[in-house]
């Protein structure tokens, strides 16, 4: 269909795409409703608001997808109820169809490299082809819950998939009806679509199953995961992504999914600037920080990637000054917001929920934390229908004002988060010495998060009962002493003591007779006075109370409790430890969290941000989920057509090496023949090694010309398969034990015939033929030996 053709016989609006563009309005009608489809296959693109395209009309297609045409121009109009419809005659059959006048969609802001993404996952140019029409935006009066369009609205260019050569009505393929039905609720609940109009116009068009139900699935009960609500428009030198704005524990910060993010090589482009770094004046005005340690973070959740747990989460500590992104450990005030964020969101599915005493619902949502790759659980209560995180109740958390429902927070094995050991030295107490050559007694622990523990009169602070968070930040000369113990104290635990998040510094002091009290503490974190206590410091000084020796178990006296009372600057916590023969299996404590805001996080689109944009990261079906493949294209051929090419391709290459055999001048046994074919194939690997497959194809030559040098050049590349082979199973199966990464997909045949059988010839040839090279060189070496001492046979 030309342009010309379209603008005369149907006196048209619509225009071929032109090329010489930059970002575009892309007005979505089908299953690209849903953002969360569209964030998928066009990570830069950008929801704007709700838009109507007027005088057409929606259907699905032949080909079981959803498709838009121009009504006839001849069609009689008619308004009922308020709504406009046009009388055609259809299917040439006599009959009146009654069409609505328009249809509804969501306009995106395109850049040139999603359009391009977007073009592939349309089929252009033979499934749909590109045009432009007019649309105007569907605006919602202030005295009304539905959105209207005004005809003296300002009219928008958009770009449009239309497919032009199948317009004939047709029923909805079944994997699309899934897809589909999930843009509709995103356009009804996140953008204001009128549901009457989804009703009646897309739902409609799903075909009875023989049983007589519609074949669409019931209405989504969950969320989109972090919505958007009816965000409307930016300009375009930003991006934004959906995010949580909550409170957890003593700390705030975003909660946002990490497949709404870019790759985590690339986090940094984005996550600074969203919470308001790097600010020199330490205020972060422009982000959701607040300029203090405990309000400058983020949990990024994600899939789970181990079968025993349920959702994973990373921590990321943003400087205020700096921007600089740290993972090295975790909070545990902000994990309080793990389990309520994704049991509301849907990432987690099946999630138990019990009923106590007194009637109150909970549910237990078990997580991975990824920067110490530590299991935990959370506990929460649940209300409403469909059953959501409650966050009122009468719990009273101490430097949190009101009361909350508590979370039960239990921290499971936390020995050794950071450094495999709970006393990474092996002593409670260490003599650290510092740059200035004095030293200093410290405990360095590591139980949920390394921590630094030393004794405020060790240091000469007789008055520790006056010492405050403000007095410490006016000290600066002590500020800075504090700051070499943690560095000396790192580097002693053998970790980087350029990395402010662990291990912190912990200062003690005891109870000083309050019977509430077990112990006393002032943290510094990222080189502030903390006003409450760090969760997972409290965790550690709880454990160290009850380890033998160190100065925290000094303060309480060697005393043995279950439960330990924490005072620090704003009150107090209860840290609970279960420690059988000596191993601390569990740690537990209380939190409150409320979500305090949902929406799009809005960012600048920076150079670094602009140059990966213009490389798109694609998802890849391949194990681990979340790694980048850089310059991953999908494959867009059939298996069943690359399996002929690849068995061709090997047939060809193992046949002419064995031809070459049967030419050889020397006679060649079986074994030989065999090395011979196994040598020509592995000369593939030229293609995915620079050494191996040379290496491969001088061992061949050698083997065809009977060379001397032949079983040296064997026996090197099968140590190097067997050397790469094991080192790959080895190399994956720590990443699982230690970071619980899984290299395989999970299906029984893929592992067995693909992750193993097609590894396992890797093992066994080079085995047989280093046995081979290992009797023909023994052989060998026999012979010499009879040839230069010719009277040992004669003896023999």
């Amino acid at each position: 269909m030309s342009q010309d053709d379209c603008q005369e016989s149907q006196d048209s609006t619509m225009t071929v795409m032109q090329e010489d563009r930059h970002e575009v309005l892309y007005f979505a009608y089908g299953s690209n409703l849903s953002t969360e489809q569209m964030r998928q296959r066009c990570p830069f693109s950008t929801p704007v608001g709700l838009a109507y395209l007027e005088g057409w009309k929606w259907f699905i297609n032949g080909r079981g997808y959803a498709n838009v045409a121009q009504l006839d121009g001849d069609a009689e109009e008619r308004e009922e109820d308020g709504v406009r419809y046009a009388e055609s005659k259809g299917k040439g059959k006599g009959r009146a169809v009654q069409e609505e006048k328009g249809v509804y969609g969501l306009l995106y802001l395109l850049p040139p490299q999603d359009e391009e993404r977007l073009d592939g996952y349309e089929g252009v140019p033979y499934s749909y082809q590109k045009f432009q029409v007019e649309v105007k935006w569907a605006r919602k009066p202030s005295d009304s819950d539905s959105f209207e369009v005004d005809d003296d609205e300002e009219v928008l260019r958009a770009l449009i998939y239309v497919d032009t050569e199948r317009m004939e009505d047709g029923p909805p393929r079944e994997e699309y009806i899934g897809r589909m039905e999930r843009g509709i609720e995103d356009a009804v609940e996140n953008w204001g679509m009128d549901e009457d109009y989804a009703d009646r116009v897309m739902r409609r068009l799903a075909t009875p199953t023989s049983s007589g139900t519609s074949h669409l699935p019931p209405r989504l009960t969950k969320n989109q995961i972090f919505p958007s609500r009816g965000f409307r428009y930016m300009h375009s030198s930003k991006r934004s992504f959906p995010a949580i704005f909550a409170r957890g524990g003593t700390s705030n910060g975003l909660v946002i999914d990490r497949r709404n993010l870019p790759p985590e090589d690339q986090w940094h482009t984005v996550l600074p600037s969203a919470m308001g770094s790097p600010d020199p004046y330490g205020r972060q005005l422009d982000g959701m920080g607040s300029g203090i340690s405990s309000t400058s973070k983020i949990v990024i959740l994600g899939p789970a990637t181990r079968p025993d747990v349920d959702v994973d989460f990373t921590f990321v500590q943003v400087g205020i000054r700096d921007g600089a992104l740290d993972k090295a450990g975790n909070c545990g005030n902000m994990s309080s917001l793990v389990g309520p964020v994704a049991f509301d969101s849907g990432i987690v599915k099946d999630v138990p929920v019990e009923l106590d005493q007194n009637g109150d619902k909970w549910a237990t949502v078990r997580f991975l934390n990824t920067n110490t790759n530590k299991v935990m659980t959370s506990r929460f209560k649940v209300a409403g229908e469909p059953l959501r995180y409650s966050h009122e109740g009468d719990y009273v958390m101490d430097g949190v004002p009101g009361t909350g429902s508590e979370i039960v927070m239990s921290f499971m094995d936390p020995a050794g988060a950071k450094t495999g050991k709970a006393l990474p030295t092996g002593n409670p107490v260490d003599e650290l010495e510092l740059p200035d050559g004095t030293t200093v007694k410290a405990s360095l622990v590591d139980v949920g998060n390394p921590g630094v523990f030393v004794r405020t009169d060790s240091l000469g602070l007789a008055n520790h009962m006056d010492l405050t968070p403000p007095i410490v930040e006016a000290n600066a000369a002590l500020k800075d002493r504090l700051a070499d113990i943690r560095r000396a104290g790192a580097s002693r635990m053998g970790l980087d003591p350029n990395i402010e998040s662990v291990p912190k510094i912990v200062l003690l002091f005891p109870s000083s007779g309050s019977p509430d009290i077990d112990i006393r503490c002032l943290a510094l974190s990222m080189g502030q006075a903390h006003k409450a206590a760090p969760l997972t410091l409290a965790l550690c000084l709880g454990a160290a109370s009850q380890l033998p020796g160190t100065i925290a178990s000094d303060l309480i006296a060697g005393k043995s409790k279950k439960t330990v009372t924490i005072g620090h600057p704003s009150g107090m916590v209860d840290i609970g430890t279960v420690i059988v023969d000596g191993k601390i299996e569990s740690a537990q404590l209380l939190r409150t969290a409320k979500i305090l805001m949902e929406g799009q996080c809005l960012t600048p689109l920076t150079t670094e941000y602009s140059d990966m944009a213009s490389e798109p990261v694609l998802a890849h079906p391949y194990y681990p989920l979340n790694v980048h493949i850089p310059g991953y294209v999908p494959n867009e051929t059939p298996v069943i057509q690359l399996l002929p090419v690849f068995g061709i391709m090997i047939g060809s290459v193992i046949g002419l090496a064995l031809r070459q055999t049967s030419r050889a001048r020397v006679s060649l046994r079986p074994i030989d023949r065999f090395a011979a074919a196994w040598f020509a194939m592995c000369n593939v690997e030229t293609i995915t090694a620079f050494a191996w497959g040379p290496l491969s194809l001088l061992t061949l030559r050698g083997i065809l010309s009977n060379s001397r040098s032949r079983h040296v050049m064997q026996i090197i590349v099968c140590v190097a398969h067997l050397y790469g082979v094991i080192m790959y199973y080895l190399t994956n199966w720590m990443e699982g034990q230690m970071y619980g990464v899984v290299y395989s997909r999970p299906e029984v045949l893929y592992y067995w015939i693909y992750y193993i059988g097609f590894n396992a010839p890797w093992v066994i040839v080079p085995v047989v033929l280093l046995w081979d090279s290992w009797q023909q060189i023994g052989k060998a070496f026999a012979a010499l030996e009879v040839i230069e001492n010719p009277e040992n046979k004669k003896k023999k």
